[in-house]
């Protein structure tokens, strides 16, 4: 079996920063837990806005939401409306 992606589909390991259309909210998001405000206002937010999400979030995406000090709950809520692409990983790393 094959999937086979048609149309305008972003590179999953590509930060969304460099995907046109697809960054405004989550670029918000990010200012927003930069300025402080509560992981509850920020889910309000990704919430209110979900029609904005890119249907994949880069893992460069969600550690700069971490490192504004987005918590366990935004990357929680994003798992659940969006894809999380989660970056490399051990599988098959050096023996």
């Amino acid at each position: 079996m094959a999937i086979v992606y048609r149309g305008n589909t972003p590179n999953a390991a590509q930060p969304l920063s460099q995907v046109p259309g697809d960054s405004a909210v989550l670029a918000e998001a990010i200012r927003l837990a930069a300025s402080g405000a509560s992981d509850d206002a920020v889910i309000a937010y990704l919430r209110n806005h979900q029609t904005g999400l890119p249907t994949i979030v880069a893992a460069e995406d969600v550690r700069q939401l971490r490192k504004a000090g987005a918590g366990a709950p935004v990357i929680s809520y994003l798992s659940r409306v969006t894809a999380l692409d989660i970056g490399e990983t051990a599988e098959g790393g050096a023996s």
